[in-house]
């Protein structure tokens, strides 16, 4: 990380500051307004402190470690996306239990 450039780090900080802030709305959305897995919100969060804060963060990240900023995002994106999908596995569970039961009735006969 010693040879990365000071125009990649400025870029990198811009970047981050950019993605930061818009991570930042959706975490004081999440915990002030409505998530899925939470409910209503139950915290009282002021958006542009979230907002500003997140921006700097991702910013002051940017700067330190260049252009790796992009898999910070990514990997707060995802988690958040993960966090607000708990649960929600594509199907509902009386398919789970059809799927469970033809497979074991299948393997039933098959080592009949």
């Amino acid at each position: 990380m010693k040879n990365i450039s000071l125009s990649e780090r400025l870029a990198s900080a811009f970047i981050g500051a950019i993605f930061g802030a818009v991570i930042g709305f959706i975490m004081a959305w999440l915990l002030g307004v409505y998530s899925q897995t939470l409910g209503p919100g139950q915290v009282h969060v002021s958006i542009a402190k979230w907002i500003g804060a997140s921006a700097c963060i991702f910013a002051l990240i940017g700067l330190l470690i260049g252009q790796h900023i992009a898999t910070m995002i990514g990997n707060a994106l995802t988690a958040l996306l993960e966090f607000e999908t708990i649960g929600d596995n594509g199907f509902p569970s009386w398919w789970k239990l059809i799927i469970l039961l033809v497979v074991i009735g299948g393997g039933w006969l098959w080592l009949k």
